[in-house]
């Protein structure tokens, strides 16, 4: 039972998260860390426990770092190296605190950069997400990675993670990361070779013959 109670506060926790309030956020993970109430103490119980634990030290890791405490980003990744399955979700977030605090993610997108290449492979199933949505958080983290890169005027690099991105929307058919994958590039269009113009040409007419 009181398994249910520390899930309610770890959904709160997530859904402060997403609303930028994140010392909301840290507040409920308290509440789901902290289990110094509860009197069951069999297996079953310590392993809910445990798993609880772990959801916290991963998710404290994460709004720490969205509120802009960036000093302890080294350190999260360190902890997510250990965490395959997490790796993904950790990222997602951890591009979105580069752009917000100009943070230098460089050596953190060099050290996992076979997971993502991987992934844009594959499309695995990663942790308790289902595909659907993790293709579509994967297809803005691409673009949000192309932001990353054309703000530091490393335009070659931001251009093609812009194309990895549309070409993945369209297959499977993420319309709002299309429009922002076009938009994007068009606004630097002045600066892509002929290579990368005939690529974005060729996605944007097989978009069109699909619509």
């Amino acid at each position: 039972m009181f398994g249910y109670i520390l899930y309610s506060d770890l959904i709160i926790a997530s859904i402060y998260g997403e609303k930028n309030e994140y010392q909301q956020a840290l507040y409920y993970v308290s509440c789901y860390e902290n289990h110094e109430w509860i009197i069951e103490n069999d297996l079953e119980a310590e392993l809910t426990k445990s798993q609880f634990r772990e959801w916290a030290t991963a998710n404290r890791y994460l709004f720490e770092i969205m509120a802009g405490r960036i000093e302890i980003l080294d350190d999260y990744v360190d902890y997510l190296s250990t965490k395959e399955n997490e790796i993904l979700r950790g990222l997602f977030k951890l591009i979105k605190a580069a752009l917000n605090y100009n943070m230098n993610m460089d050596h953190v997108l060099e050290r996992f950069k076979t997971t993502i290449s991987s992934f844009m492979i594959t499309h695995e199933k990663v942790g308790s997400y289902t595909n659907q949505i993790i293709d579509d958080q994967f297809v803005n983290f691409l673009a949000d990675v192309a932001d990353y890169y054309l703000n530091s005027d490393r335009i070659r690099v931001g251009i093609q993670f812009i194309l990895d991105s549309l070409a993945i929307s369209a297959r499977i058919n993420n319309d709002a990361c299309m429009v922002r994958g076009f938009c994007t590039f068009d606004s630097i269009r002045h600066l892509a070779t002929n290579e990368e113009l005939h690529k974005y040409t060729t996605l944007l007419k097989e978009v069109r013959k699909e619509r």
